[in-house]
């Protein structure tokens, strides 16, 4: 949110300083102006576009954790020698879980965490 609030805020004085630069024959603030409007507006635009998608990919997220969660509970071993095997997936799950409890708090970023994937329980892989 604050991101965006920046964004935004960029664009309005890119125009601004673009406006003034403009009547006042500055070229200095007329480039200054073109360069924030084009970056606020862009920036903006990204960030309406991955909001729209951001609750689809924590619950997405959180899918992923309730399927690893069963097949953790019910496999007895992993046998596979690649980077796929179970272990490494319960290792990810666990840092993506680590990752959105320790970023959703952020100021600036903190939209883009989910709180409640933050506070799953952290899986654990028993070896035999």
């Amino acid at each position: 949110m604050v991101l965006g609030i920046i964004l935004v805020c960029l664009f309005i004085l890119g125009i601004l300083f673009w406006t003034i630069g403009d009547r006042y024959d500055s070229f200095g603030s007329v480039i200054f102006g073109i360069f924030g409007s084009i970056v606020g507006i862009i920036g903006t635009v990204v960030i309406i576009i991955v909001g729209i998608t951001l609750e689809n990919d924590f619950e997405y997220t959180e899918s992923q954790y309730y399927n690893l969660k069963s097949q953790v509970e019910y496999v007895d071993k992993d046998d596979i020698v690649t980077s796929e095997n179970l272990r490494n997936q319960v290792l990810h799950m666990n840092n993506t879980i680590d990752k959105h409890r320790i970023y959703h708090k952020n100021f600036i970023i903190g939209d883009f965490y989910s709180e409640r994937i933050g506070n799953l329980k952290k899986l654990e892989w028993k070896s035999n």
